[in-house]
């Protein structure tokens, strides 16, 4: 994949996964089910039937649930492996036990980086190249899952159903629809139908260039309100609408000009739909950012060379 290939080159190191730790605990927590030594015994016998270490046997989960299966026939082994799924899943998005193995093993191992989103505890500049939707729906949600005083923004290419939230739309923001605002307490949203009205072309040329300008101002307003010393958090949903709208460069001097490192305690994660980047735009957006979440088979989190 062409990110991962960039991110390596440009001395980025993936953050360990916490899978290997949530197998052993559910591994446990199933086993014990059938009795307070269950666990022990078992895997005793299984690490002596196949030769590999209990370390060796969570890290491939296959293995073991293999090794399972030989040691104690195939019923036994899929009630043992559904109590151990029904443990599992409780760290994944899913909702039943009824999904593939390796599924379920994928899910596990994205909840490393869900868990850096929703608790990281401190300033950071975060770059997350998705390739679905459903994966920005459920990145955004977490996100702003942890509720605190501070306030959280979020631009959007529609009025977002997450609840209590700071929201403004890219028409808005860049002035393409001349818009009869519905304030709220701390959102905004377009009226349809006949009040929404496009401005003549010479007016969205001007306001097209000051939009970088506007979202300057959007994020750093809604920070100088905060005073509850939380971190503000700000996500942008699709930052390519930005390079499709001819505003790449400006929006990228922006990206830059917050740092690797925020200066202001704040936590800004930037999503673009990694299908609608330009190859020759990816090194530089990648270098702007502290942590970069990946899209591959499952969500990769990758960590800056400079960042502790």
């Amino acid at each position: 994949m062409e990110s991962i290939n960039i991110l390596l080159r440009l001395g980025y190191t993936r953050v360990p996964t916490k899978s290997g730790k949530i197998f052993h605990e559910s591994i446990q927590k199933a086993f014990k089910v059938f009795g307070q030594t269950s666990y022990r015994d078992l895997m005793d016998q299984i690490t002596s039937k196949t030769g590999m270490s209990e370390t060796e046997l969570i890290k491939n989960f296959h293995l073991f649930e293999d090794a399972l299966r030989k040691l104690t026939g195939t019923v036994s082994a899929k009630i043992m492996m559904d109590v151990i799924k029904e443990e599992l899943i409780k760290y994944t998005h899913l909702k039943s036990i009824a999904h593939k193995t390796d599924e379920i093993i994928a899910k596990v191992n994205e909840y490393g980086v869900y868990d850096f989103l929703i608790n990281t505890p401190s300033a950071e500049h975060i770059l997350v190249l998705y390739k679905h939707a459903e994966t920005i729906d459920l990145i955004l949600s977490d996100f702003f899952s942890k509720r605190t005083q501070a306030p959280f923004g979020l631009v959007s290419e529609f009025p977002t159903k997450i609840k209590d939230i700071r929201n403004i739309t890219y028409d808005v923001l860049s002035g393409l629809y001349q818009k009869d605002m519905l304030p709220t307490s701390d959102t905004f949203k377009i009226r349809s139908g006949p009040d929404v009205i496009k401005k003549e072309p010479s007016t969205i040329e001007i306001d097209m260039k000051k939009t970088a300008k506007k979202l300057s101002d959007w994020i750093n307003n809604m920070h100088s309100c905060n005073i509850s010393g939380h971190i503000t958090r700000f996500a942008d949903q699709d930052g390519t609408w930005y390079i499709r709208n001819d505003l790449g460069v400006e929006h990228l001097k922006l990206e830059s000009s917050f740092g690797v490192k925020p200066y202001l305690q704040i936590i800004l994660l930037c999503a673009y739909d990694v299908s609608k980047i330009p190859s020759d735009d990816l090194r530089s957006l990648i270098k702007c950012h502290g942590y970069v979440i990946v899209e591959n088979k499952s969500l990769e989190l990758y960590k800056a060379p400079e960042v502790s």
